[in-house]
């Protein structure tokens, strides 16, 4: 029951941000990915306090575009996914601060174990 309410609840969050970047962005040169990392800057509204913290940002958003555009390419599942404003947030990040609100009782272990989990943090359902 747990984990069915887990599932549930994980679901509602990723329909909760159904305004997904879904372009056709290549990963293949820094800059298409720097011009990606900047679109979703400006559409997120995304300000960063240093130059350090930017570039940190930029390599954890390069590794989720990566991912997405893997997910996405691969098609098994019969639906796509995009970026969200959860892209430039390492897990630890996510796990820490968003998911706790909702899962107070379940150990941030447990839900990094839940494989549905990693669609969830970082990306949005596109269709």
């Amino acid at each position: 029951m747990k984990l069915v309410t887990v599932y549930i609840i994980i679901i509602l969050l990723a329909c909760a941000y159904p305004t997904a970047m879904s372009r056709k962005l290549s990963t293949k040169s820094s800059s298409s990915v720097n011009k990606a990392f900047q679109q979703w800057i400006h559409e997120y509204g995304r300000t960063y306090s240093n130059t350090t913290e930017m570039n940190k940002r930029r390599v954890i958003f390069k590794e989720e575009l990566k991912y997405v555009k893997k997910f996405n390419k691969a098609g098994d599942e019969g639906y796509t996914i995009g970026l969200n404003q959860y892209s430039d947030w390492t897990d630890e990040e996510y796990f820490g601060s968003q998911l706790p609100k909702y899962l107070p009782t379940i150990e941030t272990e447990e839900i990094q174990n839940i494989p549905f989990v990693k669609y969830v943090r970082a990306v949005s359902f596109v269709g």
